[in-house]
């Protein structure tokens, strides 16, 4: 079910039980080792106040991942 993306950081997508209106039912989950992993937080507030997509942040910055925590919008 795991699947490894680079020492301490894994990526597993299991299907939600049950019938779905809309969308594919996958459930993203990532598991971090923060022993072997490195993390990282940044904000559009000290970062040029520029709007970027979790995927933005993640090519712009070279991480292997991104997650939107802002929880707005």
């Amino acid at each position: 079910m795991w699947r490894p993306l680079e020492p301490g950081l894994e990526l597993a997508q299991p299907r939600a039980p049950g019938t779905h209106r809309t969308g594919d039912g996958l459930v993203t989950l990532v598991r971090i080792d923060p022993a072997k992993a490195r993390l990282a937080l940044a904000m559009a507030k000290f970062e040029g106040d520029k709007r970027r997509t979790a995927a933005e942040w993640a090519r712009e910055k070279r991480w292997s991942f991104a997650v939107n925590a802002g929880l707005y919008q």
